[in-house]
């Protein structure tokens, strides 16, 4: 039997830097506007039926790129190093580096406050890199 979806899908990009960063800081960038989705797809249903809708951001990945900053080395891992030891190096290192935060927020309506979700913090790490922004910042290990 055919499956009758409604699907939505949309591919962006767009770049922080210097000239336009501080725009970001009192008027934070909106990636996706549920409502908006949910009211244009509301607008072709019979509004005498009862429906639901769910809504998913499936991925969103973060291409980091700062050769304004100096190069922050990797920490040296070992096999035996436990998690916590693991995570004070990385602490370390970064506390010792320039480095930045790329702070994740979200709402619950187009009025409501924004709550900080995430903020992982982003180094010169020498080369381009790439950092997942949904698992593990946005989710709990699940879309």
């Amino acid at each position: 039997m055919a499956e009758n979806r409604l699907s939505e899908t949309d591919t962006f990009s767009f770049e922080i830097n210097q000239s336009n960063a501080s725009n970001y800081v009192s008027d934070p960038l909106t990636l996706w506007a549920v409502s908006s989705t949910v009211n244009s797809i509301s607008a072709n249903i019979d509004p005498r039926w009862l429906w639901r809708a769910n809504v998913f951001l499936e991925s969103l990945t973060a291409s980091v790129w700062c050769p304004s900053f100096p190069r922050s080395p990797y920490p040296e891992f070992y096999p035996e190093d436990s998690a916590a030891e693991k995570a004070a190096k990385l602490m370390k290192l970064e506390s010792n580096h320039p480095k930045f935060g790329l702070q994740l927020l979200r709402r619950k309506s187009a009025t409501g406050s924004w709550i900080e979700a995430a903020c992982p913090v982003i180094q010169n790490r020498g080369r381009r890199f790439y950092v997942p922004l949904i698992n593990p910042y946005l989710t709990a290990n699940e879309v």
